[in-house]
Parts: structure tokens; C-alpha cells; sequence
């Protein structure tokens, strides 16, 4: 209960500093990497429990959806995650498998996942109601903080189902930006390029996209009994988050 009120707490104005309650019943480690956060689960996989999974939010198209099948041996299939993270290296994964949602879910037989839990990354949706023991999380940059403040990159936000969603509040985003003087095309090209304010007193259709995001990441980030490891790819956001996870300072009167 108090690492679920911690993540419910993440996504407010300010986070809830109670990692000393539940550090010593949940594992979770922040990292820069998302070879490091491989390798720890590489390390749970090799002690002789696969009940692992790497998991992210809508941060990327699903390209593989046509062509990927359970042994991955289609080469020509474009892999969904594929970027450099800060140390030059290239990571590249492909989205859940579009045969079945069971190959993922349970790894089944007969399928690249029953031998490699670590060879797909599984979005919100396919996981959602499903418990892994331990969870790599994926967190790249359609979310991130700015100061006091969490922001919404509409340029990161892929997920089909909420392109309703997000296309109105988009435009509702273009809407405020003209009202202040800017062109149309001037408005979209800088919500193209620099995030937004992300917060309860939005504008209806963006404070619901908004919510949309935070739903997802709370999924991904009540998926573990055991432990995550969670890459931010984002460098203040990740500061953000290693500080609530350290101790609270206490004032003496």
C-alpha cells in the first residue's frame, strides 16, 4: 500500500517522500540506461525466474504490427524502440507480439518469448490485470518534469486508441497559442518540438489527455510484485524521481 500511494502521488504537484516505509518490501531502482536496467533483469532471469517483463507507455508507433511473428525471423521487420541513449549505444526492441497477446502475457511455447522474457516490451494494455514478479519499465519523454511542473510532449505520445484525445487537445494547445498572437503553423510546429504544462487545471481535452499518460504509467508501475528497474530517459525527470526515492530531510525544531 505505500509504494502504490507513492506512485499515485508521483504524477501531482508534488511526490509523496515515503521510500523509507517500503524499501525493504519492494525493490526499485532508477537508472540511465536501458542496458542497465537489462542487465539486472538479465541477472533475475539467470537466478532461475523468468517471471520478467520489460513494459513502456505509448512512446512509439507500432511498425512491427505486420510483420512480426513469435520466432522474430522475419529480418526485413522494423524494430518499434530504436534510439541512443546518452552513452552512444543503440537499443532496439520490438512492441509486444501482434500474434497473440498470450506470447507476450505468458510466453508461450514455441515463441522467441518463452526463451528470451526480455526480447519484446509489452505496452499498458497487453499487461494491464497481469502480475510479473519483476518489471523493467521503459519511461522515455512523452512525460517529463520541468521544475515544479510534469509536461506533455505531444510529438512522443503514439498510442493509437488516444489519438482522439490527443488531437483535441492538441487543438485546443493551437487554440491558446493563436489566441497569444502565434500563426497556426507556428502554433503546431512548437507543440511539435516543446512540451506543455500537464495538469488538473488544463483545459478539458488536455487535462483528460493528460490523465490518459498518467493512467498508463500506472499500470506499467503496479505490474511488479517483487521490483523494478526504471530507465528515464529524460535527465531532469530522472533526478526528479531518484529524489523522491531518497530519505526525507527531517527539520528539527
Amino acid at each position: 500500500k505505500d509504494y502504490v500511494d507513492w506512485v499515485e502521488s508521483l504524477f501531482s504537484t508534488q511526490g509523496l517522500h515515503n521510500f523509507e516505509k517500503w524499501r525493504n518490501n519492494f525493490r526499485m531502482k532508477v537508472v540511465d540506461s536501458p542496458f542497465e536496467m537489462e542487465k539486472n533483469l538479465i541477472e533475475i532471469i539467470e537466478s532461475g525466474n523468468k517471471s520478467v517483463r520489460i513494459l513502456s507507455s505509448y512512446t512509439r508507433e507500432w511498425k512491427s504490427r505486420e510483420g512480426l511473428d513469435r520466432n522474430h525471423s522475419k529480418k526485413e521487420c522494423t524494430f518499434d524502440f530504436d534510439f541512443v541513449d546518452k552513452y552512444g549505444n543503440r537499443y532496439q526492441k520490438y512492441w509486444n507480439n501482434p500474434e497473440s497477446y498470450d506470447i507476450f502475457v505468458q510466453g508461450s511455447k514455441n515463441s522467441l518469448m518463452e526463451k528470451d522474457p526480455l526480447c519484446e516490451v509489452g505496452c499498458p494494455y497487453v499487461v494491464r490485470g497481469f502480475d510479473y514478479d519483476y518489471v523493467g519499465i521503459l519511461w522515455l519523454k512523452d512525460l517529463v518534469r520541468r521544475g515544479d511542473k510534469w509536461m506533455i510532449n505531444f510529438s512522443e505520445a503514439c498510442e493509437t486508441a488516444t489519438n482522439s484525445s490527443r488531437k483535441m487537445a492538441f487543438e485546443e494547445q493551437v487554440a491558446l497559442l493563436k489566441s497569444k498572437g502565434l500563426s497556426v503553423k507556428k502554433a503546431k510546429e512548437r507543440l511539435e518540438i516543446f512540451p506543455v504544462v500537464a495538469n488538473d487545471r488544463n483545459p478539458p481535452y488536455t487535462t483528460a489527455f493528460f490523465r490518459t499518460i498518467v493512467q498508463a504509467y500506472r499500470i506499467l508501475f503496479t505490474r511488479a510484485v517483487k521490483g523494478i528497474y526504471v530507465y528515464i530517459q529524460d535527465d531532469e525527470t530522472r533526478t526528479y524521481v531518484q529524489d523522491l526515492l531518497k530519505y526525507p530531510i527531517r527539520i528539527m525544531n
